[in-house]
Parts: C-alpha cells; structure tokens; sequence
C-alpha cells in the first residue's frame, strides 16, 4: 500500500464528530513513513481543516467536488451547472424547505422556514462560516459563485424525485431526512482517480474505508476498500471487507500492521 484513505464523520472520527488521540497519532506516523494519507469527506476544505488539522494529507472535500494534493494544489473541481442550481433551488423555495449551499470558501444558508434551528446545531458542531440568507429567492452574491453541493433536509418524497430527476445531478440520501446534491461527475471515486493520476499511484496501492453512500462509489471500485461496522445495513450486502465501528477504532484495527 502507498495511500490511505478514509471518510470522516462516522468513519475516522468519534460519536462527537472529533479525531481521537489513536488516529491522530496514527495518521502522524503514516505521514512519517511516506505513505499518503487522504481525507474524504462530504465536509467543505475549511471544515475538515477545523477537526483534522494534521500537515501533509491530501483532501477530497464535499463528497468529491473538490480535491487538493498535500502540497494543497487544486486538481479535481466539479461545481454545480449554474442552471441545476437554479433549477434546485426553484424545487426548495416551491417547498419551504430549507438548504445549505456550498461553494470554494463560503456556505450560504436559508434559514427561515423549516429546519432552522435543528441546522443551525448541525452548522456550529461542523465548524462552518455562514452566509445567512435572508429569503429564498437567489441572491446574486452566490449566482456569480461555483456551488459543488446543495445540502437539505425533507421527509417529502415528492422533493427527493423532483431534484433526482434532473439528470446532471447525484443526489445522495445520508441519512433519512438528509440529502446532498453535487453534479453527476462529482464523486469521491472521481476525485480520487484524479489524485492518482497526479501522484503515480496504482489503484491497488490504495486502501480505503467508509461508511456512509457518499462512500459508496470509492469503495465498490477500489478493491482493498474497508466498510465500517457501523455503516447502514444495506451497504453491507454490497461492499463486502468490513472492520470495527468508529467507536471501536476501526480504520486504527486494519492500519496498526503497517505502523
């Protein structure tokens, strides 16, 4: 193996979404004895920064939009076709639902209908700079900006079809209420094939591990690819190595041998 790579939320990190002193450590002596280290996250670049800030990892960021090399070097970058978006956020406002968007170095939210206050939580555990929205309708703030994902909740099916069936999107379900939406070239496959490309490494010089659908994709290509105990049922039928939970330290449980 030459390369690592690992989610975060639910994968590397605890219950309360921080890195433990075993996996800081770790990922130190992995980065001291040349191997790569990558962090793959649905998470934007500053928010991994803010709960995994170790020099000389590669990141691929709001579940493979964006990817940067250690040396913190630009190579994959899908945003959002302008008029998806538009096309997302007319559904949204049709709904009151209530959304994040993410671009390069800003995170705008709508706050003024449903969800606020329960993704108002969710943005100060995940360390986020917001831009609050004041309405619904399309600011030009961020019409003149890359958007790489639109985050929202609903439990309304008719808004989850709405926004699948526009064909140049990945709409990924994270949990029951959740959804993210990237462009369809997005992925954290792609992002990491990208990486690769950049870096020399063979895809079978990589082992990676995750847990959630955002991972779906990196773990079904990639053959030494690990699913967490603690991943929803049905992947488990699909990805076929499994470790411990993230409680359990499962990412440390496969990659001790090579510390």
């Amino acid at each position: 193996m030459k390369m690592f790579v690992s989610d975060l939320d639910g994968t590397l990190l605890n219950r309360q979404h921080q890195l433990d002193a075993l996996e800081k450590t770790m990922i130190e002596t992995l980065l001291h004895k040349n191997y790569r280290f990558v962090l793959a996250s649905g998470r934007s670049f500053q928010s991994i920064k803010e709960v995994v800030n170790i020099q000389g990892v590669d990141y691929i960021c709001l579940n493979g939009a964006l990817a940067y090399t250690k040396e913190l070097r630009l190579i994959y970058d899908e945003p959002i076709n302008a008029s998806c978006l538009k096309e997302v956020l007319r559904i949204l406002n049709k709904y009151r639902i209530a959304y994040l968007l993410y671009g390069k170095e800003k995170t705008y939210c709508s706050s003024k209908y449903a969800y606020f206050f329960k993704m108002f939580r969710w943005l100060k555990r995940y360390s986020l700079t917001i831009n609050w929205l004041k309405t619904f309708q399309p600011m030009k703030e961020y019409d003149q900006q890359a958007i790489y994902k639109i985050e929202f909740e609903t439990l309304n099916p008719k808004v989850y079809k709405a926004v699948s069936n526009i064909k140049e999107l990945h709409v990924v379900n994270t949990n029951p209420i959740t959804y993210e939406v990237t462009s369809r070239q997005a992925s954290k496959k792609e992002a990491l094939l990208a990486l690769l490309k950049d870096s020399g490494i063979l895809q079978e010089e990589v082992m990676c591990f995750g847990d959630n659908y955002n991972d779906e994709s990196m773990l079904l290509h990639f053959p030494n690819s690990y699913l967490m105990a603690n991943a929803h049922a049905p992947l488990k039928k699909r990805i076929l190595q499994h470790t411990l939970s993230n409680q359990q330290h499962g990412v440390y449980h496969i990659l001790r041998r090579y510390l």
